[in-house]
């Protein structure tokens, strides 16, 4: 379709063009993924998109300006408050190119938004600031994840220099109790030594699997297997860790067969027992295995408070962490990697129900086809 200039000498054709245009300019600033905001000399808000409505919460209601009163509390990055004159478009307004700002935004219904900000004068012909111009992304994902890392790394050394300084101190116990010919002594010591060690290479082995997924190389090696066994070995594995807490398995009677990755089933099943443990409070932990819809579906329920329900959304990410887990040693990569275990075995792993009586995650996967099975 070719598109004709207007005529020059005419000046409503003129008017009518630059009317299309900015229309047209006004429908895609629109829809832009990131928030824009232009106001004129004196504050007044004269355009804003989309975003910026929603992310205030205006609707259709007028922009308050740099006057009027601001819903909300603006901070910056450091949590210090910010005057609404020390805004990054107000100091635009008064000459200053700002790029990249951190402003953090909370809402008066609690959500918070960290926004990074551009803005810079608008001036006209003379040079004289006629206006100002925003643009802000929401970078909470990245800023949320960046906070989870950064916690992680810092739980992550002081879970392996605890264990690093204990083993250096058994060991040198170990040989006092050589040198003294004491060898029960030396077994017992070495065996704390061992659940020690193995402590460490749990929490390196999910840093390396976080790496290797990031890396498209966390493969797996399907085989048929018969996931009533796994659940009773791994079930058996974990009870001297239980103490007191008495972990009951329940199988079905029917024989099951799926296509799985042992050593990764059992990974995923332990992650899930090991978390009943530390934090399902001092009931019972329940592993249960049944067959529904020809699939096999492991339910793991435990017995504590449950978990808050504005964490629940974030349980499967990597490095989070619930408020109650914070406390206790973990890495927050277990259900991360049990998410992506899961995946690549043809399956699902969710949060089923948690509540004041305890917490059900539940993993199901296709059973292996009657003829697969017969072979």
């Amino acid at each position: 379709m070719a598109v004709t200039n207007p005529d020059p000498t005419d000046v409503g054709a003129l008017n009518a063009a630059l009317v299309a245009e900015r229309d047209r300019l006004a429908q895609l600033v629109d829809v832009l993924p990131v928030g824009v905001v232009m106001m004129d000399r004196l504050g007044k808000v004269t355009l804003e998109n989309r975003m910026t409505r929603d992310l205030f919460q205006r609707g259709d209601q007028p922009a308050p300006g740099l006057s009027g009163q601001l819903q909300g509390t603006l901070r910056r990055a450091d949590g210090s408050p910010y005057d609404l004159a020390d805004v990054p478009i107000a100091r635009s307004l008064r000459g200053e190119e700002v790029r990249g700002e951190l402003v953090r935004y909370a809402r008066p219904d609690g959500r918070q938004y960290d926004l990074l900000t551009n803005s810079a004068p608008i001036r006209d012909a003379s040079g004289a600031v006629a206006g100002a111009i925003a643009a802000y992304e929401d970078v909470t994902a990245l800023e949320n994840a960046e906070r989870e890392r950064t916690a992680f790394f810092g739980a992550a050394s002081h879970e392996l220099k605890t264990p690093l300084t204990a083993i250096r101190g058994m060991v040198q116990l170990a040989q006092r109790f050589h040198g003294r010919a004491q060898w029960d002594l030396v077994g017992s010591t070495l065996e704390r030594c061992d659940e020690l060690t193995s402590r460490m290479a749990a929490l390196i082995d999910d840093l390396l699997d976080a790496a290797r997924i990031d890396l498209g190389q966390f493969d797996v090696v399907l085989t048929p297997i018969d996931p009533a066994e796994v659940v009773g070995a791994c079930v058996a594995a974990l009870r001297p860790t239980a103490g007191d807490r008495l972990l009951r398995v329940e199988l079905p009677d029917e024989v099951a067969v799926v296509s799985a990755d042992r050593r990764r089933l059992e990974q995923l099943l332990d992650n899930l027992i090991v978390n009943a443990i530390r934090h399902g409070g001092g009931g019972d932990v329940v592993v249960s295995l049944s067959v529904e819809d020809r699939r096999a579906v492991v339910r793991v329920r435990d017995h504590g408070q449950g978990i808050p329900e504005a964490e629940r959304g974030r349980l499967f990410e990597r490095f989070y962490r619930t408020s109650a887990a914070r406390s206790k040693p973990g890495t927050g990569l277990g259900l991360f990697v049990g998410r992506e275990i899961a995946r690549l075995l043809g399956g699902e792993l969710a949060l089923e129900s948690s509540g004041p009586r305890g917490t059900v995650f539940c993993f199901s996967m296709p059973l292996m086809a009657a003829d697969h099975e017969a072979r």
